[in-house]
């Protein structure tokens, strides 16, 4: 079981997800201060 979750396809599956879970919450934050600082500025 310990082993397992060292395995490297897991540990690369693990990488890409919290990677792409990351890049998501990026572009969320990035939407909202768009949403937020564009009609301010206008």
């Amino acid at each position: 079981m310990v082993f397992r979750s060292l395995d490297s396809t897991s540990l690369t599956r693990e990488q890409n997800q919290s990677r792409s879970i990351y890049l998501i919450f990026n572009i969320t934050i990035q939407n909202i201060k768009t949403i937020w600082y564009v009609p301010g500025e206008t």
